[in-house]
Order: C-alpha cells, then sequence, then structure tokens
C-alpha cells in the first residue's frame, strides 16, 4: 500500500539488519505497522499493530478475502470523508488511503489522471498493490492500539517506525520523548530496532540510508516540491 512514510523502498536494506537480530522463536511485532512495507517482506507468525483503526480494519477485511471495488467517485470520496460514521471502518480506510493522493487521508482525491507518462488510474493501481500484499499477510495478526497499551508476546521481537520527531507526524501530536522512554523499558525484556533520523543518549546507530523525503524536519514537511535527501537510520539499545 502507498502510505506516507512507509519503508517499502527501503525494506530491502532494513530487513536484512533486522533478520540478524532476530531469533527464529520470536514473533515479529511490527508497533507502526502502516502500509506493512516491511511486514510483508518477513516470514511466518506476525503482529501488526496501528493506531488508526480504520487502517487496522481494512488489513483484516482484506485478510478475510474482500475485494475493493474498482472505482470510488470524487463525489462519493467527498462524502465518505465527511460521513466517516455512515460507513465501515475498512471503506473509510479504502477511501482515506487508497483513494487519495500518495496515501495521505483524505488529502486530495486520487482517481484516473493524466500525467506526463500518459494516463494513470491511481485507484488500480492501489487495488493492484493490495491484492498482492494480501497473499502475504496469512499468519498476521492485527491490533488496533497505541504502543505503550500493546501486550508484548514474552517471545516479541519489536520493530518501530514512530512518526519522526519534528515532520508533519501523520496529523497526530506524537510524543517522541514518551515513546523513547517506552522503547528504552521494552528494551530490557525485547530486542527494539527503530527506524528514525535520530535517537536519545543510549540508543546505538545500526544502520543507516538516504533516503529521499517530503516527510521532513522542516518548516514545508509533506509538500513534495521541498524532496531533499535525508538519512534515516535504525537504533537499538546495545
Amino acid at each position: 500500500m502507498k502510505y506516507m512514510g512507509s519503508k517499502d523502498r527501503l525494506a530491502h536494506k532494513i530487513v536484512p539488519i533486522l533478520l540478524s537480530y532476530k531469533k527464529s522463536n520470536e514473533v515479529f511485532v511490527d508497533m507502526f505497522c502502516g502500509g506493512l512495507g516491511i511486514t510483508d517482506k518477513l516470514n511466518g507468525p506476525r503482529i501488526a499493530v496501528d493506531a488508526n483503526r480504520y487502517l487496522i480494519a481494512l488489513w483484516q477485511q482484506l485478510q478475510c478475502g474482500w475485494v475493493p471495488p474498482d472505482y470510488v467517485s470524487r463525489e462519493s470520496w467527498q462524502h465518505i470523508k465527511n460521513k466517516k460514521s455512515e460507513y465501515p471502518d475498512y471503506f473509510v480506510a479504502w477511501a482515506g488511503f487508497c483513494c487519495s493522493y500518495a496515501g495521505r487521508f483524505f488529502e486530495g482525491f486520487a482517481g484516473i489522471t493524466e500525467t506526463k507518462a500518459g494516463i494513470r488510474n491511481y485507484q488500480d493501481e492501489a487495488k493492484r498493490n493490495v491484492l498482492k500484499q494480501r497473499e502475504l499477510l496469512a499468519n498476521v495478526q492485527f491490533i488496533t492500539g497505541d504502543f505503550e497499551c500493546v501486550k508484548i508476546p514474552t517471545n516479541g521481537f519489536i520493530y518501530c517506525d514512530p512518526p519522526y520527531a519534528g515532520t508533519k507526524g501523520y496529523g497526530t501530536n506524537f510524543d517522541t520523548e514518551l515513546f523513547f522512554d517506552w522503547a528504552a523499558f521494552m528494551s530490557k525484556k525485547h530486542t527494539v530496532i527503530i527506524s528514525e533520523y535520530s535517537a536519545p543518549i543510549g540508543f546505538t546507530e545500526i544502520g543507516s540510508f538516504q533516503v529521499k523525503s517530503s516527510i521532513s524536519a522542516n518548516g514545508l514537511a509533506g509538500d513534495t516540491r521541498c524532496a531533499q535527501t535525508y538519512t534515516e537510520k535504525l537504533f537499538k539499545i546495545i
């Protein structure tokens, strides 16, 4: 799924590092699963967590065999945006993420558009992408919840891709300090690996990657015209 802040394009670099620390009997826990850019690249039992109930409902519905519609009109998209309570959560997520620009929740309608490369049907692309992902989700347990409230299995291996400090933050007021305090506490019992630009003292950098992003720590975060190259990093307590 195209999703704001997705790690899909970095997965080929991130996953090998995660697997180098993960034991074979550990359950992979993706604490901010988003578009499943990492989760769908692993095998075996996995737990995917996100605080967005609409998003989790969509993944669960897809996992059960639901096939998205071929097209949602601009008028329908606008009605769903304004009347979310009148629709199932999973359908709100479909319209909000997969029928919206760049996977940003209801931030601009994405339909059939003429581009420099020709006519593109963004919804059809989204549908094909999520149906391809669906085949990889058989052993995934989906949970709606905030990071500090989710019960982690004793053999849990935790990967976190939280809203980055100083960025657009997915429309949420994310408490980065609280998150890192939680991560430090959880590291006493579990392996915890975090994607971020930086981390507090005590967290060690175990990998870094250059990426062009518009979700950056500047005043114009989220504007693709202002995309720059940044260094994404992986951290853990050693």
